[in-house]
């Protein structure tokens, strides 16, 4: 399916479109900022690889981290659910069960939505969060001269996938798929101690995906330096540099910021991977040991690393 034309076709059609562009919708007249994900059993998952709770996990978690990557503080979620009729009591426990203690870990509340019938498992989610006396982040904020920073490590939740459907077994990357972990300490950082515009999303549809979604946005081009992308070593056993930009799914945050507020952040929580230039033809430059490699789209980006 190509996401990008379907939204380029709404934006046409909708005669207001100020609320489009990044992962949440920023209501400031509210104070929240508001997010929907939609996961369809066969598509975005699969029971033969998970369990209700790891599940219930994943679905919350995934909203979660759009709210992270706006800034906002997650305060409410509902939860609409299309089931199959040999959907068992144990299923509902289990899936929500995880829910609550996501929800006692990171201070939300579940406030309904909707259970129906449904040939497969869809999931879909609306998350609210807190926006009063926090900085915001969007995609566009991006400017020439501003540092590219990234939270967490790179690739693994793919790495656990591929393991997952060959048949082998490694916890660490098959965590890193089922369960991955957010960057909600970062953001509040980031959100909380900074005043300048700065521009983040999150690594759900892959870094390199989040980095060229950010730079078109801003109109700028991102340059990043590979080698310093932090990613789990044992990684190297897979075709690592993919699933290190174009995996998806390791829910990690991708943020544009000026250098005068680095000091801000505890340097701990990030990793400073490259910079912001001025916008030529290509969106996003990737610097290896012996290329620079120049994506002008994400279509036919795997073709750059063949042979890597």
């Amino acid at each position: 399916m190509k996401e990008i034309i379907f939204l380029n076709t709404i934006r046409k059609v909708l005669s207001n479109t100020e609320y489009l562009g990044d992962d949440c919708a920023n209501l400031k007249e509210l104070g929240i900022a508001v997010t929907q994900d939609t996961l369809v059993e066969n598509v975005h998952f699969s029971m033969k690889y998970c369990n209700a709770y790891q599940l219930g996990y994943k679905a919350i978690v995934v909203n979660l981290s759009d709210l992270f990557a706006a800034g906002a503080k997650p305060e409410y979620i509902s939860i609409s659910l299309s089931l199959p009729p040999d959907t068992t009591e144990d299923f509902i426990h289990d899936f929500y069960k995880a829910t609550d203690e996501l929800a006692k870990k990171y201070d939300f509340k579940v406030i309904g939505g909707d259970i129906t019938g449904s040939e497969k498992i869809v999931i879909s989610i609306c998350a609210i969060g807190k926006t009063k006396n926090r900085n915001i982040s969007s995609r566009a904020f991006a400017k020439e001269g501003y540092t590219v920073i990234v939270t967490g490590e790179h690739g693994s939740s793919s790495a656990g996938l591929e393991l997952l459907q060959s048949g082998k077994f490694n916890e660490k990357f098959i965590n890193a798929h089922l369960m991955p972990e957010i960057s909600s300490e970062f953001s509040e950082e980031i959100s909380t101690k900074t005043s300048k515009p700065y521009a983040m999303a999150d690594s759900s549809d892959g870094l390199a995906d989040a980095l060229f979604k950010i730079a078109e946005s801003s109109n700028v081009t991102i340059c990043v330096d590979f080698d310093k992308i932090p990613y789990e070593k044992d990684l190297e056993q897979f075709d690592y540099k993919k699933k290190i930009l174009f995996g998806g799914e390791d829910y990690k945050l991708v943020a544009s910021v000026d250098k005068t507020e680095l000091e801000k952040i505890s340097s701990n929580l990030y990793t400073i991977i490259g910079t912001v230039e001025k916008k030529e033809s290509c969106p996003l430059k990737i610097k290896t040991k012996d290329k620079i490699i120049k994506i002008k789209d994400l279509e036919n980006t795997f073709n750059h690393f063949k042979g890597d």
